[in-house]
């Protein structure tokens, strides 16, 4: 009996690995779509072990068809293993109705200079308290402006 591994198999493989390469610098929370209220912050903790590299940081932020902005702000408090913060606040422009990722640069051309883990904090400064249609946020950490 033969064993033979068909070309369609082997390409879904090699693909599997590429998208599990791509996903270790993708961190993400999920966030209860239906509500998110500005009280409760949402949290994302990655680790860093390259001190050396010049990194871009990207913000994404995942919406429904429920949320009704056209933009969000956010702040965003990051803290390094030595427990340094930096806040800042950012908005990220949504098109109206449009569910999926929508994405700005964070911070470019940056060293993570200390080793260990990294946590980023957020909250929405929206109108209302609670705001529904944000099902998650993200940050991509990449090197040297690739992922």
């Amino acid at each position: 009996m033969s064993s033979k591994i068909k070309p369609g198999c082997f390409i879904l493989v090699i693909l599997m690995f590429a998208a599990c390469s791509r996903e270790k610098n993708l961190y993400f929370t999920g966030i209860d779509s239906s509500g998110w209220d500005s009280s409760e912050p949402a949290y994302i903790f990655f680790d860093n072990s390259d001190t050396v590299s010049v990194r871009e940081l990207t913000i994404f932020v995942r919406t429904t068809e429920l949320f009704k902005y056209d933009k969000i702000n956010l702040t965003v408090e990051t803290m390094d293993p030595g427990r340094v913060y930096f806040t800042d606040t950012i908005s990220i422009n949504i098109i109206h109705g449009n569910s999926g990722d929508t994405e700005v640069i964070y911070r470019s051309n940056v060293r993570l200079m200390k080793q260990g883990e990294y946590r980023v904090k957020f909250n929405h400064l929206l109108p209302e308290t609670e705001v529904s249609g944000i099902s998650g946020l993200g940050v991509k950490v990449k090197d040297n402006g690739k992922e």
